[in-house]
């Protein structure tokens, strides 16, 4: 006969297979695992199995977890399920954050046709259109991102859930907001994260309710885009402009947290000092030069290049380029500053370009008076007509120089104050003038004949002058009477006159010289001749 005790776990036991029932989900723990599937021991009087194939890896002996009974066997085995129990208990926690709008935390996995799929335990769909408080159509930037979600459609016996993002975010603002308007006043200098960068300023996420900082309250510096200097998701902090509850707006300054540059700027850039600066921004009438953040200077275009023409800045300035300037003038009230360039560059320009050294450039201008050769850009010397050639009469500067070519020449001055360089072409090749020396006997053609003499070619672009006193050792009326225009005579060089390009010659001197040359070969003969103080007397006269 059965002791009371025994009679109490015969009792127990038919209470707990009574209490066993397919759909129940209890804890299981690991005995065996087997070739047909692992032995699990739930409490009850004989183990239950899970299929091997409900395991990615083969489980270890005493390791426990949820199981779903599916059906008792018979002989009394069970028959159990780890993925039936996770399912389960997954939809019985779906179903509970949906009653009591929980917030989730997903995984985005993939984008589809009106939204993207989110992994909360089992892929729901987030409509675009619940993504964000305003439309989203760029969705990938949230692809393998980890997001807040809730649930606002479920149906377990289909499968389906959507979700939303947005409905969190209204009322992370809502609270936000009436956090920011009963609390926060003007002057108040707030922490967020940059949300958005759009053309007119930067959207700052104040902790679920967005601020704006309008793009000439980012920085005293000027700012083609606010992108210049923030990025999205940065921190920065940022000071409360204004308030508006009616229209949910606030407005705020970044600029406003630090000093205005333009305070006391005139003791730190006094007219005529010369400071470094950066090339921020360039334009038809100049460019714009930052001395520091938030102060700028007007370089204007005239200004720029040495010689004050230039077509366009972009020529010879390029945007963060670093550049010299002098201040020229400074009005604090009005936050302007004029910048001069030019005076410096002429300033430097002897040391650049030494009287002497050889530049090379292109022709872009020819005058009456002489050519211009552009030597830099911005930068160009005069070829004055009379240092184009070392020919006596050059027309034009047309004969020597084409305008578009390319020419060598030499610096010949420099004049910093009146901002000019001359140049010389000439100057490049000896001077013919210098194989002319005084006392030089030559055969010369008559090129032209005027009142006062003739003019006579001593080789091809050199010319010189015999006047008509030195025609003739005889008084001369007229010019023809002795010489005719493209007549060849010999001559003597009585003076080379380097300066001014001119050569005096005479006949006269010549046929005298000729006459002393026979006499001292006929002295020199040894033959008989007597020489009287009036023959020496003579000669002297016919000299003078």
């Amino acid at each position: 006969m059965a002791t009371k005790k025994e009679l109490k776990q015969l009792y127990d036991q038919s209470f707990a297979q009574d209490a066993i029932y397919p759909g129940q989900i209890v804890e299981g723990k690991v005995v065996q695992v087997q070739n047909d599937g692992v032995l699990v021991d739930i409490g009850y009087k004989v183990e239950g199995i899970i299929p091997k194939r409900e395991f990615k890896e083969p489980p270890k002996a005493g390791e426990k977890f949820p199981v779903y009974i599916v059906k008792k066997e018979e002989g009394g085995l069970l028959r159990l399920s780890k993925k039936r129990a996770e399912e389960t208990i997954l939809w019985e926690n779906l179903n509970q954050a949906f009653e009591k709008k929980k917030t989730l935390e997903g995984v985005v996995r993939r984008r589809i046709k009106g939204g993207l799929m989110v992994d909360v335990g089992r892929e729901g769909f987030l409509p675009g259109s619940h993504l964000d408080l305003f439309p989203r159509y760029n969705l990938e930037g949230f692809m393998g991102k980890r997001i807040k979600v809730r649930i606002i459609k479920l149906d377990q016996k289909r499968k389906n859930i959507v979700l939303s993002r947005r409905v969190i975010l209204e009322e992370e603002k809502a609270k936000a907001k009436e956090r920011i308007f009963s609390q926060v006043q003007v002057g108040d200098i707030l922490k967020g994260r940059v949300k958005s960068l759009t053309s007119f300023g930067a959207f700052i996420d104040l902790g679920g309710f967005d601020g704006l900082v309008h793009i000439k309250d980012i920085s005293y510096a000027h700012l083609k885009h606010p992108s210049e200097l923030l990025s999205i998701g940065e921190e920065v902090e940022a000071m409360v402009l204004s308030l508006d509850g009616e229209k949910e707006k606030v407005s705020l300054g970044m600029k406003q947290l630090k000093k205005d540059p333009w305070e006391g700027v005139e003791k730190r850039y006094p007219p005529g000092s010369i400071v470094e600066g950066r090339v921020a921004t360039l334009t038809d009438y100049g460019a714009f030069v930052e001395l520091e953040e938030g102060l700028e200077g007007l370089l204007h275009v005239s200004r720029i290049s040495p010689c004050g023409y230039l077509e366009h800045p972009s020529h010879l300035l390029k945007i963060g380029e670093r550049i010299r300037v002098r201040v020229l003038k400074v009005d604090s009230q009005n936050q302007r500053m004029t910048l001069d360039r030019r005076s410096l560059l002429w300033e430097e320009m002897e040391k650049r370009y030494p009287i002497g050294s050889k530049v090379k450039g292109r022709i872009t201008g020819i005058t009456r008076f002489g050519a211009f050769l552009k030597i830099e850009e911005g930068l160009e010397g005069l070829i004055h007509i009379s240092d184009l050639s070392w020919e006596e009469r050059v027309s034009h500067p047309s004969r020597i120089v084409k305008e578009g070519e390319e020419y060598e020449a030499l610096v010949l001055d420099i004049r910093p104050e009146e901002e000019k360089i001359s140049l010389g072409l000439k100057q490049l090749t000896p001077d013919p003038l210098e194989k002319f020396k005084e006392g030089m006997h030559l055969k010369v053609k008559v090129i032209d004949i005027a009142p006062f003499g003739v003019f006579v070619e001593l080789e091809k672009g050199i010319e010189g002058l015999i006047h008509i006193s030195q025609l003739a050792k005889r008084r001369v009326e007229s010019c023809e009477e002795i010489v005719s225009l493209g007549e060849e005579v010999m001559a003597k060089i009585i003076k080379v006159d380097r300066r001014e390009r001119k050569i005096a010659l005479s006949i006269r001197e010549y046929l005298l010289d000729k006459e002393e040359e026979e006499m001292r070969e006929y002295l020199g003969s040894g033959k008989e001749a007597k020489t009287s103080l009036g023959d020496l007397m003579k000669r002297s006269e016919r000299r003078s």
